[in-house]
């Protein structure tokens, strides 16, 4: 997992531009997992709410390419300037089958209630992941989420690390809270929103990774 102090060095060079500096800032959150991004694990109990930017980043090619979670603070989420781009997710300590410890992420109803069957079954799958080993399938042609159990002989569960130290450790650095931020004002300059922020409420990226 990338250690703190380096993404602390990374937070404070240039905005990410070409596709090589939006690779290296994606790897930078190594460790935040998009639910269908972990390869498998088990997931903890607690649970976190976040309210943020989502940065969709794409390839050379145009293609998706993951994505760079920006938490809000309070104080700004309800700035009618930012509400319609903001996105709430839940979070939660995981450990991989690589043993490695993160956090991994569903993201929940859009702020004007908007659902789909991506988001459903996200939250069905992200429970099942906090009771057994397992992962999360995406199927393509139904649209949802389904649960794969997997048999681990390591008890991931007792690896298990404390959500909040997660998020300091994985988040503190990428905090916007205020709205003169430079990353803020790089996100609002772009000449479109993340991609997340589609017309029809979805998104589809690579074979692993989420879509909704």
């Amino acid at each position: 997992m990338t250690e703190k102090n380096i993404k602390s060095i990374a937070h404070l060079c240039a905005p990410a531009k070409g596709p090589a500096q939006q690779q290296a800032k994606k790897e930078e959150q190594h460790g935040l997992w998009a639910l269908a991004q972990m390869p498998g694990g088990r997931v903890g109990r607690d649970a976190r709410r976040l309210v943020g930017w989502m940065e969709g980043l794409v390839d050379s090619q145009g293609n998706y390419a993951g994505e760079v979670f920006h938490p809000v603070t309070a104080d700004l989420q309800n700035d009618p300037r930012l509400v319609s781009t903001l996105r709430e997710i839940e979070v939660r300590a995981a450990v991989n089958t690589d043993r490695k410890q993160g956090l991994i992420y569903r993201k929940l109803p859009y702020a004007t209630g908007a659902n789909n069957s991506w988001i459903t079954s996200a939250e069905v799958v992200m429970d099942a992941l906090t009771e057994n080993c397992g992962r999360a399938r995406a199927d393509h042609s139904a649209g949802i989420y389904h649960f794969e159990s997997l048999n681990i002989a390591s008890n991931l569960a007792a690896m298990m690390p404390d959500v909040d130290l997660m998020i300091d450790k994985l988040l503190a650095d990428y905090v916007i809270d205020s709205l003169d931020h430079p990353t803020l004002e790089r996100l609002m300059g772009n000449s479109s929103p993340s991609t997340d922020s589609q017309s029809d409420g979805t998104l589809e990226d690579d074979d692993d990774g989420e879509v909704y």
